[in-house]
This record gives structure tokens, sequence and C-alpha cells, in this order.
């Protein structure tokens, strides 16, 4: 690969030739996430070395341009702030911030359907968001206000296995995403993060560049 960004997957990446405007760059990213203290260049560089960990997911490589490179949807970048927020907050270790990019990446069979409905065989719905964190933004571009990120560490009362899982969640209506795990879990210790503040600041009007 000639790019300088590197992506190890899941998802296979398409090369194109074909303009797209709706690609957001790597340096578009830098540009979105930078604030005093995590300058544009600090942010590109940040940004470039949480996708070679498989963090954030482009969906196309532009290759028509002098230097190939990665395009992402604006989920991405969200998904982006919220794990540099905790990179802040002082948490370490692949393990737990592959699980939080996968609470915001990926839902549950379970957030979409019922124990029930899945225990009788009912098809899985198509949900109108991509991914959770699509689905805060959708909600926030709609007017809704309150959300939150919640990163809880749960032991297993019999084994003591540890295990670290992220929801999103809607203050107001109690709703979004969930850890769906049984009473044999006790929840030991759980850090959040507000994101209303988080989408106004990656949509704030910002200057050209030069």
């Amino acid at each position: 690969m000639t790019d300088l960004e590197t992506y190890p997957g899941p998802f296979v990446v398409d090369d194109t030739t074909v303009p797209d405007a709706k690609g957001i760059t790597k340096a578009l990213a830098a540009r979105a996430l930078a604030e005093p203290g995590f300058e544009a260049d600090k942010a590109a560089v940040w940004w470039k070395n949480t996708v070679a960990r498989g963090l954030l997911h482009p969906y196309r490589r532009q290759v028509s341009a002098a230097r190939p490179h990665f395009l992402y949807r604006f989920d991405q970048v969200f998904i982006a702030a919220v794990l540099h927020r905790m990179s802040e907050a002082g948490h370490a270790g692949e393990e737990v911030y592959a699980s939080a990019a996968l609470a915001l990446n990926s839902f549950q069979i379970l957030d979409l359907m019922t124990q029930a409905d899945l225990d009788t065989g009912k098809p899985v719905p198509v949900s109108n968001a991509r991914n959770p964190a699509c689905w805060v933004i959708a909600n926030y571009s709609g007017g809704w206000r309150g959300f939150d990120f919640e990163f809880c560490t749960f032991c297993h009362k019999t084994t003591g296995q540890v295990l670290n899982l992220g929801r999103v969640h809607h203050r107001e209506t109690a709703s979004g995403t969930d850890w769906h795990l049984g009473a044999e879990w006790t929840r030991r210790s759980v850090w959040a993060v507000e994101l209303d503040p988080i989408i106004a600041h990656l949509t704030r009007p910002k200057p050209k560049a030069h």
C-alpha cells in the first residue's frame, strides 16, 4: 500500500477513482477534532494511529489523488472524538479501546429486538441507523439533547471474569443501547462522557484551510 495510512480490517475497503465529495479525509477529520492543546497536526497523527489499530473504519480509498487516501463517514469522526476523551481520562489497553469502539460501531441483536422475539425465531429488524454512533447523531440532528456514552466494568460473581462494555444512552427517553448481561454480573465501575458537546464541537463553523 502506497498510502501513509494503514487499515488492518476487518472490513474490505474498495479502491475508487470516482470523486466523492461526501467522503471525509484524515485532514478534514483532524480539523474537526482539533482544539487547544490538540491541534490539527497532533489530531492527524492520533487519527492515523487509531485507524491503524482497527478502531476506525474507512469505507473507500481514493486512489486517483496524488497521494491515495482513505475516506470516512462522519460517525467515525464522532467515534474518534469519544475515544480521545477516553484517552484524556487515562484509559489504557487495546481491549478497552476495542470494546468501546465496538459499542459505538455495532448494534447487538438485543438492541434491535427482544429476547422473546429472538427465541421465537422472528427476523432481526433493520435499524434506521447504521450503528449506535449514527443513532446518536441522527437524533441529535433531529433536536434531541442529553446523550451520554457510558463505559462500565462488570465482574462475574462466580468466576471473577471481568468485562468492559459501553453503551449510548439518551437520558430523557431512557433509550439507546445496553450491555444485555444477566444477574450473574455485577457492575464494578462506570465512566461516562456527555456526547452533546462533542457533536457541537465537531460541527462548529471552521475557518477555511489555507
